[in-house]
């Protein structure tokens, strides 16, 4: 089915972390640790609750062996910018917070890392500015432009797009395949679960990816 035409259309500052919750998956009941990082209160954006993050990123990952996977969540107050970035396996407790994946991750180090973090984990990072209004428009780097309708559309893609990255480098799927493939796949998991987004895309052509700098 072709992309539809885009012209259709808590709580308190947290100083360290606690994990938002162990998600376990309604299809193949893998494991799967979430932290929620914020710099400021959140209470009166309810979008942002992190109880609607985990509902997002469980949602996107329900048919995916995610074990030994950690997913890190940054919300940063007056950022109108997104991104996110796979770190291949394995990391340790002691790369949480150093680790490089290139471009402006200071807001890591902002944080201590999570208590109860496994010995050996893959890392998929989220950094979401919540200084957006939606619906939304951009274009990405790769040539697809996207509508997001609400923010969860948002999320359910950039995390849909990191989760190809692992899906590739940790189970071995998705042979060949780089970033506009990972597009696709991040643009179908969020269909088949129902978040209301529309996309203008490249159709052909790939731009291979090296882990951690997706």
């Amino acid at each position: 089915m072709p992309p539809p035409d885009i012209s259709q259309g808590g709580g308190r500052e947290i100083q360290g972390a606690e994990p938002l919750k162990r998600v376990t998956h309604n299809l193949l009941y893998f494991p799967m640790n979430v932290y929620i990082f914020r710099n400021s209160p959140s209470d009166k954006v309810p979008c942002f609750r992190e109880d609607n993050i985990g509902a997002v990123i469980e949602a996107v990952a329900s048919t995916t062996d995610t074990d030994r996977l950690v997913v890190a969540v940054y919300f940063l107050a007056r950022r109108i910018d997104f991104s996110g970035s796979f770190i291949m396996p394995a990391v340790s407790p002691a790369d949480f917070s150093t680790i490089e994946t290139g471009g402006d991750s200071a807001f890591v180090r902002a944080f201590p890392p999570p208590p109860d973090l496994p010995r050996s984990f893959s890392l998929i990072r989220m950094m979401l500015g919540t200084a957006y209004n939606y619906p939304m428009q951009e274009t990405d780097t790769y040539g697809w432009t996207m509508r997001y309708f609400t923010f969860e559309s948002h999320v359910a893609f950039l995390f849909g797009h990191e989760l190809h990255h692992f899906r590739k480098y940790r189970l071995g799927l998705h042979p060949r395949e780089g970033e506009i493939a990972a597009n696709r796949w991040a643009l179908r998991r969020a269909r088949e679960e129902e978040f209301p987004l529309a996309c203008r895309g490249r159709e052909t052509g790939r731009k291979r990816t090296r882990p951690g700098r997706d």
